[in-house]
Parts: C-alpha cells; structure tokens; sequence
C-alpha cells in the first residue's frame, strides 16, 4: 500500500468493503485499479465462500438509488459521482456507470482462505480470468464458470 492509499483510507476513516471506480482510477492513479471502502461491518458478517458483495450497472446512479431505497429501504454512500454502494445485514453491493446487459452484475464472494478456494474453483472447471491482486484492505481474483458467468472472490488482508 502506497502513501496515496493510506492517505485515501485515512481520509475515508473507514476500512473493509471495496468498491472499484475505474472511471477515478485513471485521473488519480495513472492506471492503477483504486478500490474505495465503505462503513466496517462486523467480521460476522463474512461468510466463507458465500456471497458478500454485488455490483450492477446502472445508465443513472440517481434513478437506481431512488428506485432501490423506495422499493426496499436500501440507504447509499457515494463514492465520487461514479460509485454508489448500498449495505445490508449480509450482502452488500454498489451501482456503477453503464449500460445493463443480462450477466453484467458481478457478485463477489468472500473467502477465509482466497487461495485455496481458487485452487478449488479451477478443480471444479473454473477458470481464472484475473488473478489475485491486491487492494487496501484485501485481495480478490475473478473467475468464470463453465456457463461463463464471471465472479470475484475476495478476502480481508
């Protein structure tokens, strides 16, 4: 983790939920992927190999936070005006610039143990379309299944 990073977590005051902004990334970071963090729920509230975290694509971040907070109560955090994340008691997700198409969401899972459930993901036919890098806060690897549904697994540092 770089200075610039720490100063972001500092200036954020907040560790563990990642939420990528590629639009952000490279205006700051010369290219680099920058993941933003949100509120620090309890650790309970990771569950080996479960589903923790889901992104959709939304043409209107504003149009999907009125829709979604009116429709289930759901309450947002902006992260610059391409990032908004929403939390719940075991899921969380955030909403991203862009068209939606049927398989754009990527939900992520979280892993006590990221390399061997990656181990375990190729045995089962997976295949690894980015490996593990890391972020503030953790790690994570996307793969795709053999349907070729693409999912991230991530873990705490």
């Amino acid at each position: 983790m770089n200075i610039w990073d720490r100063g972001l977590i500092a200036a954020l005051g907040e560790v563990c939920r990642f939420y990528p902004t590629d639009k952000l990334t490279n205006s700051i970071s010369s290219g680099k992927t920058i993941y933003f963090m949100s509120s620090t729920p309890s650790q309970s509230k990771y569950k080996h190999e479960q589903v923790q975290y889901i992104e959709f694509l939304s043409e209107d971040l504003d149009r999907a936070k009125k829709f979604y907070s009116a429709s289930f109560g759901w309450k947002f955090a902006d992260y610059g005006p391409d990032y908004t994340a929403f939390e719940g008691d075991y899921v969380d997700g955030g909403f991203l610039p862009g068209k939606p198409v049927k398989g754009t969401m990527l939900v992520v899972l979280y892993s006590n143990d990221l390399d061997a459930t990656k181990d375990k993901v190729i045995a089962a036919g997976g295949t690894i379309v980015k490996d593990v890098f890391e972020f503030p806060g953790g790690r994570r690897f996307h793969f795709t299944d053999p349907d070729g549904y693409e999912l991230a697994v991530w873990t705490v540092e």
